[in-house]
């Protein structure tokens, strides 16, 4: 990934509203999409976070044993990727998201899941900190389910410990 050039940031107000699908929702993508051309590139986004450029190398690019490619080898673009991924979205009938909302899907999915967010940060590419400014939104129910699992665990150490007599 060493050789990927990276496009410049976007202003924070220019950014496009953050979308995501749910586990089922995926799922379900996933499976319509089952023997699509690109399914492999909507797999790999969904389960690795990767960027749709993340295989385009631009001027460094070498035609050798690309993960992604057609049938003949040839490259993809990725305007036919998106043009894929919509046509598969109606397919699928779940919410229609950007390619790159892929790459959200899977932070949440990672979050949700109980994922440490340093760990989803490295797995994305992302510092802590950049991880935190742009998926932080996630966290407040995330916050309710560990209250639960607080108490569920201390209500689990407490009855075990409690003595007969108070049982």
């Amino acid at each position: 990934m060493s050789k990927v050039s990276m496009r410049s940031k976007v202003n924070a107000n220019e950014q496009k509203e953050m979308k995501f699908w749910s586990v089922e929702e995926f799922n379900q993508f996933l499976k319509s999409s089952k023997g699509h051309v690109h399914y492999i590139v909507f797999s790999l986004a969904i389960y690795t976070g990767m960027r749709r450029g993340e295989f385009e190398y631009g001027d460094g690019y070498e035609n050798n044993d690309l993960v992604c490619c057609y049938p003949n080898g040839g490259y993809i673009k990725p305007k036919r990727i998106t043009e894929g991924m919509d046509v598969l979205v109606r397919k699928a009938e779940v919410k229609k998201i950007r390619f790159h909302d892929l790459r959200h899907t899977h932070a949440s999915f990672l979050l949700r899941i109980g994922i440490n967010p340093k760990v989803a940060a490295e797995r994305l590419g992302m510092t802590p900190a950049m991880f935190n400014e742009r998926y932080s939104h996630l966290l407040p129910t995330m916050q309710d389910e560990a209250v639960d699992k607080i108490e569920a665990e201390l209500k689990k150490y407490s009855e075990k410990t409690l003595d007969p007599v108070d049982k």
